[in-house]
């Protein structure tokens, strides 16, 4: 598989709707975790206090969350990259959850709705929306495999870049919703803080927010003269075939054989603060490099079909500014992860997202120029 170009990123989740805030906040000490509203908890008997999502306001008469973020991420990426406008642009842009805050407020009022808030509901809307605003006339779709999901739209678009000029690429997730919060609680995925690869970790807090890449294949970039801000160089898929909700390894290990690993100098993991999960993961990898290995969901939660790609950015900006950012929650761990910010030159990073059903992807981002 050829390499992609990243010439243009945006993204908004708890921490920010914006690169420079979102980086800034991710680096400082402030605890983001903020009050679920009453609702949500009281109305249908669900124990979840906290969540993390961005502080601005969204009418959801006009669009459900999920399609404000990505727009507002797709909005940032194209203004950084800044390209000539074509219609021969691919978009796969994802989401896990689509439109369930307008399915839960379609059934709480009844079944009188117009044909279009119904529309807005259906989990492809987002990347539809997408394809008819700036008129792009290319493939036109959104993927779902469970948390794996932003990486593993990353990968489907990089099969793709020669055919198109560009690529938009991304995931947004708005979780913290009745119809998610209940599912999460049922199968008790849902901590009471995030605190990645702590001892006392039990469980992942919902996160929102977008997160968008936009990918051109060398030859592309040159030819359109793109700025390139980081080099995705590597992507490796697996499945542990094991369980449901359980992880074994075995995928995340097949990933991470499947990858140049020579040089890698940080590892932003999945890292969700679940008991089994953090452990399994941090135990692979550390059969494959002894770089630092950290978790950005302390200061975003777990933003579902948006992590991997908003992990994919925060990577690049750890590049940009030698700066390898602190796990934060983790205050009581027995392994080896970075709780303090390391600053030092970052070229190569390790990208790891494990979803449900054993689903793996990895990829690897470098530096450009190097």
């Amino acid at each position: 598989m050829k390499e992609a170009c990243v010439v243009g990123f945006g993204m908004i989740d708890g921490l920010g709707d914006n690169p420079i805030d979102c980086w800034n906040n991710m680096l400082n000490d402030q605890d983001f975790h903020k009050p679920i509203h009453p609702h949500v908890h009281e109305n249908h008997g669900l124990n979840v206090k906290t969540a993390f999502y961005p502080d601005i306001e969204i009418d959801e008469e006009l669009q459900p969350r999920t399609v404000a973020y990505g727009m507002h991420a797709v909005e940032q990426a194209l203004y950084m990259a800044n390209l000539p406008h074509s219609s021969n642009v691919g978009v796969v842009f994802s989401t896990l959850s689509g439109g369930n805050s307008t399915k839960a407020k379609i059934e709480s009022v009844g079944r009188k709705q117009k044909p279009k808030q119904i529309l807005r509901s259906a989990i492809d809307y987002l990347c539809s929306q997408i394809s008819i605003k700036y008129g792009y006339t290319g493939i036109n779709t959104c993927l779902y495999s469970a948390c794996a999901t932003g990486l593993v739209s990353i990968d489907y678009a990089m099969r793709m870049l020669d055919e198109y000029d560009y690529v938009i690429v991304g995931g947004s997730d708005a979780g913290v919703n009745v119809t998610d919060l209940y599912f999460f609680s049922v199968i008790k995925a849902i901590g009471t803080k995030s605190m990645p690869f702590d001892k006392n970790r039990d469980g992942f807090i919902m996160g929102e927010g977008a997160g968008c890449v936009i990918l051109q294949s060398h030859e592309k970039a040159e030819k359109m003269n793109s700025k390139v801000y980081a080099r995705i160089t590597g992507v490796a898929n697996a499945s542990d075939a094991y369980d449901a909700t359980a992880p074994s390894g075995t995928g995340a290990r097949a990933c991470l054989e499947k990858l140049d690993l020579e040089g890698v100098d940080s590892v932003n993991t999945h890292g969700t603060s679940t008991p089994l999960g953090d452990i399994v993961e941090y135990n692979v990898t550390r059969e494959f490099t002894d770089a630092p290995i950290y978790s950005n969901k302390g200061k975003i939660g777990h933003t579902m079909a948006a992590a991997g790609v908003l992990e994919t950015i925060y990577s690049i900006l750890s590049i940009q500014n030698g700066v390898i950012p602190h796990t934060a929650g983790c205050k009581d761990t027995d392994m080896d992860v970075v709780t303090e910010n390391i600053e030092t030159v970052v070229k190569k990073v390790l990208v790891n997202s494990f979803g449900f059903g054993g689903k793996c992807c990895s990829i690897i981002v470098e530096k450009e120029g190097e």
